[in-house]
C-alpha cells in the first residue's frame, strides 16, 4: 500500500501484458475476499494510454484462454479455442477490472481514482500504462521534468488511495548498443525522478 511501483522494459516486451495479469491477479484476489467478507470488492484501476480498448481486450482473452492472439484477432478459430474463448469472456464480466482510456492528465487520473475509492469505499490497485504517456499539468520545455512531475504525483497519488500504483515504463533505446543489455535505472526513458 501507498508504494509507487515501476516496471521498466524495452517496447514490445510483455510491460502491458504483465501489467494485466497482475490487475487481473489483484482483482481476482479481492473478488475473493469480498465475498468472503460480505461486501462489495473494491475496483482494480488500469490506464491505459498507449492501447486503445479492443486490443487489451483481446490480449486479455488470449492470456486467459490461452488462445493465440492471432487467431482471435482473425477470427479464425475452431470450435474448442471459441469455447475456451466465450468462457473466458464471461469469467472476466463477473469481475471486470476499471479502465480509463485515452490521455488523460495526471489531475484526471487522479479525480476518476479518488470518485472510484468514495463509490466503492476503497481501490485496491492503480496500474498505469505507461508514464511517459501522462501529459503534465503544465508544459514545459523539459520532458524530463514533466515525467518527474508525474511520477512524484503519481507516488503522492498512492499514498493518498492507500494502495499500490503500478507505472509501466519505456526504456531507452542506447541500452541495444551496450555489450552489457542489463538495464540500470539511468535507462528509464526521460527518467528525471522516476527512479
Amino acid at each position: 500500500p501507498s508504494q509507487l511501483i515501476v516496471i521498466g522494459g524495452r517496447p514490445a516486451m510483455g510491460k502491458t501484458s504483465l501489467a494485466q495479469a497482475i490487475a487481473e491477479a489483484a482483482q481476482a484476489e479481492e473478488c475473493t475476499a469480498a465475498q468472503r467478507d460480505g461486501r462489495v470488492p473494491h475496483p482494480v484501476l488500469f490506464v491505459s494510454l498507449e492501447m486503445p480498448r479492443a486490443e487489451l481486450a483481446s490480449r486479455d482473452l488470449s492470456r486467459g484462454s490461452g488462445v493465440d492472439l492471432a487467431r482471435i484477432i482473425s477470427g479464425r478459430m475452431n470450435q474448442d479455442e471459441i469455447n475456451r474463448t466465450f468462457a473466458e469472456a464471461r469469467r472476466r464480466f463477473a469481475s471486470p477490472v476499471k479502465t480509463l482510456h485515452g490521455s488523460p492528465k495526471l489531475s484526471k487520473i487522479r479525480a476518476h481514482c479518488h470518485r472510484e475509492k468514495a463509490r466503492a469505499g476503497g481501490v485496491v490497485l492503480v496500474v498505469v500504462d505507461y508514464i511517459q504517456l501522462v501529459p503534465a499539468e503544465q508544459r514545459s520545455d523539459n520532458r524530463e521534468r514533466e515525467v518527474s512531475e508525474v511520477s512524484r504525483g503519481l507516488k503522492l497519488l498512492a499514498g493518498e488511495l492507500g494502495c499500490p500504483v503500478i507505472a509501466l515504463s519505456q526504456l531507452n533505446r542506447d541500452l541495444e548498443r551496450r555489450g552489457d543489455k542489463r538495464p540500470t535505472l539511468a535507462d528509464l526513458r526521460e527518467s528525471g525522478a522516476v527512479e
